[in-house]
C-alpha cells in the first residue's frame, strides 16, 4: 500500500486507487497519516476536520468514517497497516515510506548529509513526490495552515537544489525554474537572490536587475518592507559585474553573502574608463609656461608654484595663474 497527501489525499494498492469516500472521511485519514505512528485524541481530530462549530452527529460521523477507511485498509491485505482505537482516540500504524509525506521529509534530510551530486538526486526525487497542493480539496483552518507548513517545506527544498544547481553552473534551466516559483513566493528573498544569480549567470545582467526592482516594488507595495541585506547586497554586486560573484559558492542561502555562479556562465563585462588624451590641443603657448614653472621647481627655487587652469573644458582663457605664497 501507499498513501499520498502531496496533492489529493489517496490510498493505494499495488498502483490500484481505494476508494477514500467523502471529503470528510478523506480529511480524517490526512489527519493519521500527518501523525503516522501516534494516537491522535477523538476531540483534536474532530477539531482539525471540521473546525469550529462541527456538527452535532460528528462523532457518529467520525466512527463511519473510521470503519470505512479500517475496511478499505483491510481489503488490500496490507498487514503492516494498522488502524485501531484506543482510549481516548485513533492510532494509524504504517512504514513511514508508505506515506509520501514522510518519504520526502526523509530523503531531504538525506540530501542535508550527502554530497552535491548525491543531494540534487535525493532533492529531484523528493520534489518528483508532489502533484500539485498538499492535501488538495481540504478545507478546515487546521489543514489549510498544514497546507502552507508544507509548501514551505517544499520551497526550502526546491532552494536547496537550486544552490547545488548554482555551483554547478546550471543557471539557465535554473533561471526557468525560479522563475515560475518566484510567481508564487514573490516574497521569499531566498527564492529572489537565487533567481537573480541564475538570471545573471545565464548573461542577463538587465534581467536579473528588473528582478530585484520588481521584488522591492512587491515589498514596499504589499508589507511596507525593504529587500534584506543580503538581497540588496547582492542587487549592488550585479550592477557593477563585481568579480566576487565568480568563484566558489559562499552559501548565500544559509545566511552568508550571495552564491556564487562559476566563471564559465558570466558573460565578460568590459570595465575600462574612455582612453586618455594625450595633449591638450592648441594651448601651445600654456603648455610652454607650465613647462618652465615646472622647470623652476626643478632648478631649485624655494617656493613650489601652484597653477590653475580655470573654465570649462574646451572655453575660456586658460592662461595659467600663479600663487607663489604656497609653500610645501
Amino acid at each position: 500500500m501507499e498513501f499520498r497527501v502531496l496533492g489529493p489525499v489517496e490510498m493505494r494498492s499495488e498502483g490500484e486507487r481505494v476508494d477514500t469516500g467523502h471529503v470528510k472521511q478523506r480529511a480524517v485519514l490526512a489527519v493519521l497519516l500527518l501523525d503516522l505512528g501516534k494516537m491522535v485524541p477523538i476531540e483534536l481530530l474532530i477539531d482539525r476536520v471540521w473546525g469550529e462549530g462541527p456538527p452535532v452527529s460528528v462523532r457518529n460521523s467520525l466512527y463511519a468514517y473510521v470503519a470505512k477507511l479500517k475496511a478499505g485498509i483491510a481489503d488490500t491485505g496490507d498487514e503492516d497497516v494498522v488502524l485501531t482505537r484506543r482510549p481516548g482516540g485513533y492510532l494509524l500504524e504504517a512504514d513511514p515510506d508508505k506515506v509520501d509525506l514522510h518519504k520526502f521529509r526523509g530523503w531531504v534530510r538525506q540530501a542535508a548529509a550527502a554530497d552535491d551530486q548525491r543531494a540534487a538526486e535525493l532533492l529531484s526525487d523528493a520534489l518528483g513526490l508532489w502533484r500539485g497542493p498538499a492535501l488538495a480539496g481540504l478545507t478546515s483552518p487546521w489543514l489549510s495552515s498544514m497546507r502552507v507548513t508544507l509548501e514551505q517545506q517544499r520551497i526550502a527544498a526546491v532552494l536547496d537544489r537550486g544552490d547545488i544547481a548554482l555551483r554547478q553552473g546550471q543557471c539557465a534551466a535554473l533561471s526557468g525554474t525560479l522563475a515560475e516559483e518566484a510567481v508564487a513566493s514573490p516574497a521569499n528573498e531566498r527564492l529572489i537572490g537565487q533567481l537573480m544569480l541564475a538570471l545573471y549567470g545565464s548573461g542577463r545582467q538587465a534581467d536579473a536587475l528588473r528582478c530585484f526592482e520588481q521584488t522591492r516594488r512587491y515589498l514596499a507595495e504589499e508589507l511596507g518592507a525593504a529587500p534584506g541585506p543580503a538581497l540588496a547586497g547582492l542587487h549592488q554586486q550585479i550592477l557593477r559585474s563585481d568579480p566576487a560573484l565568480v568563484g566558489p559558492a559562499n552559501g548565500y542561502a544559509s545566511g552568508g553573502s550571495p552564491s556564487q555562479v562559476p566563471a564559465a556562465a558570466v558573460a565578460t563585462v568590459p570595465r575600462e574608463l574612455p582612453a586618455d588624451i594625450t595633449a591638450f590641443t592648441g594651448r601651445s603657448a600654456e603648455l610652454a609656461e607650465l613647462d618652465q614653472r615646472l622647470n623652476g621647481v626643478g632648478a631649485g627655487l624655494a617656493a613650489v608654484v601652484i597653477s590653475a587652469i580655470s573654465g570649462t573644458a574646451g572655453v575660456g582663457n586658460p592662461k595659467p595663474k600663479a600663487n607663489t605664497s604656497n609653500r610645501y
